[in-house]
């Protein structure tokens, strides 16, 4: 997986794997365009140099991710990397940040993963925005997506347990289920109305072990607008009637901006 310790966790008698902190990556997906996606940013470990989360751009300053991907870190774990596709190799738009503060929602409680599942990252320079360097716009409060979504990262495309991982950056087209739709497939987890998930029920598509934090997105009014963010699925990814779950940022936006003023 990379070089974080892996732990089997038992959740509710349904037995899930997770990293420590836990990842996931995409699988069922095609390699995106180079640059179809300027908000997303590869969290990499300084030392090991492996991507370990995803994030996504919302201002020259502001990165959201996952809660579970920042917890257990400080601000000199990662290299925030924007304007990347193929990680292999140093691409001409590739703008490298640190972080300058790490801030996990209040509530976010690691034990359970699930619930407030949601972070920020505030950096200690400012991205310069170009055409491989955008943000993503942030949802109305409280709204419910529906329809299909793009979800995109630098993860296994495994289907199996052994992930198999991949530098250049891969996307897949996913419907949102409802929410009751999502409850009852998962019924023995953590999975509440501040989340989503997204089909199809018949599996082979979705996020797997290291994309926690990245955007799952749609256009909204002509802008291309932040709906979700991964936060976790069962192993092995894909598999039938276990959708993988996203938090659902329209909660959180109040959050956010308060976040951000507070920090600005």
């Amino acid at each position: 997986m990379n070089s974080c310790t892996v732990a089997l966790l038992v959740v509710f008698g349904v037995s899930v794997i997770f990293a420590s902190p836990p990842q996931f990556r995409i699988v069922g997906g095609n390699e995106a365009k180079p640059h179809e996606f300027p908000f997303l940013v590869s969290l990499t470990l300084v030392g090991t140099e492996a991507n370990n989360c995803g994030g996504a751009i919302l201002s020259e300053r502001w990165i959201l991710t996952a809660g579970h991907c920042i917890y257990q870190y400080d601000e000199v774990a990662y290299y925030i990397i924007a304007g990347k596709h193929d990680l292999s190799v140093k691409e001409p738009g590739q703008q490298i940040r640190s972080g300058k503060k790490f801030i996990a929602h209040p509530d976010f409680d690691i034990e359970i993963v699930g619930p407030n599942d949601i972070g920020l990252i505030y950096l200690s320079e400012p991205l310069e925005f170009s055409e491989t360097v955008q943000p993503v716009a942030l949802p109305e409060r409280e709204s419910i997506p529906k329809g299909l979504a793009v979800v995109s990262g630098w993860g296994s495309t495994s289907l199996g347990l052994e992930p198999a991982f991949t530098d250049r950056l891969r996307t897949a087209v996913v419907p949102i289920l409802d929410y009751e739709t999502c409850a009852k497939a998962l019924k023995d987890t953590t999975f509440d109305r501040t989340n989503l998930c997204s089909g199809p029920l018949a599996g082979g598509v979705g996020h797997c072990s290291g994309d926690s934090g990245g955007p799952l997105v749609q256009q909204v009014n002509g802008k291309m607008t932040i709906v979700g963010v991964i936060s976790w699925a069962y192993t092995p990814c894909g598999s039938p009637n276990t959708p993988p779950a996203f938090t659902r940022v329209s909660h959180f936006v109040g959050w956010i901006h308060r976040t951000m003023k507070k920090y600005n």
